[in-house]
């Protein structure tokens, strides 16, 4: 998209979603959930100790995994979902250009990544 595209997107998605003015609102690549993680990250770790942190996941679908990651990760964290008014079938598209499958193997061995989130590890070594 051009610039005067994003901008008008940004503006129906603020009006769409009642986004006040001068509420933050953060911008990351539609197809990179590790952006999206690293963006909330910087958001949870320049506010944690002074705000309640609230997610509303209006995105793609990749972006919204990263959200999902990352409220794993900080529980205390909201997520907060939209659910149309109505629905529009017409108001879709169909069909889709290209599909992205990643393998993240195992549930259980993602979990063991992200339990480890923020932990220390000490290491015993013979020096």
């Amino acid at each position: 998209m051009d610039d005067d595209a994003k901008r008008k997107r940004k503006e129906i998605m603020r009006k769409i979603n009642n986004i006040p003015e001068g509420c933050p609102t953060y911008e990351v690549c539609t197809f990179n959930y590790k952006e999206t993680i690293k963006r909330l990250d910087r958001i949870y770790n320049d506010n944690d100790l002074d705000f309640h942190i609230n997610i509303s996941a209006l995105g793609s679908k990749m972006q919204t995994l990263g959200i999902a990651l990352f409220c794993y990760v900080r529980p205390d964290v909201s997520i907060y979902h939209a659910i149309p008014k109505e629905y529009d079938a017409k108001g879709y598209s169909e069909g889709c250009k290209e599909t992205w499958q990643i393998d993240f193997g195992g549930l259980s061995e993602i979990r063991k990544i992200l339990d480890r989130v923020d932990q220390f590890e000490t290491v015993k070594t013979d020096i």
